[in-house]
């Protein structure tokens, strides 16, 4: 395992959720394009900026779970971070020793309310993830098209 690449990807995996780098594609997407662009810039070569590219923008999907660890581990570790995904399986005083040393500062709360804030500016990126569930449970009158409207709307006549 390339342990840079996989601080890189781990260290950039959120960029797509600052104003900076939030915009029309979904968040991964954003955030791995923005992670690309300044890792080259950077002098990191092609070849492992896109390493970080795939880890950034599939550390929400399943598929990542299937990749090299530079990629897999990055999912993981949000999905800790995020809502306590294996947890379970880390000692007691490992998590606890991560915990005083970096204090959550009211993370679920400001994450739901940062998410909350760009699929409300952003809706078509947000509708494939997570993200549509935060918009939708915080703003009532979100709305946007899901796979049944884009079957209705197929052209074909049956």
């Amino acid at each position: 395992m390339d342990r840079e690449i996989f601080f890189l990807a781990c260290a950039l995996h959120d960029l797509g959720l600052t104003p900076k780098y939030a915009g029309n594609l979904p968040f991964e997407i954003q955030g791995a394009q923005a992670a690309r662009r300044i890792l080259e810039s950077a002098g990191l070569t092609p070849d492992k900026s896109q390493v970080v590219w795939d880890g950034i923008a599939m550390h929400l999907h399943a598929m990542s779970d299937f990749k090299p660890p530079e990629i897999s581990l990055v999912g993981a570790g949000a999905g800790a971070d995020v809502v306590g995904g294996g947890i379970e399986t880390l000692a007691r005083e490992d998590v606890q020793a991560v915990l005083t040393a970096f204090p959550r500062l009211e993370f679920k709360q400001r994450f739901v309310q940062n998410c909350s804030e760009i699929a409300n500016k952003y809706p078509g990126a947000a509708k494939r993830t997570f993200m549509r569930d935060i918009a939708e449970r915080t703003n009532p009158a979100y709305h946007v098209s899901n796979i049944c409207d884009a079957i209705k709307a197929s052209p074909f006549v049956e």
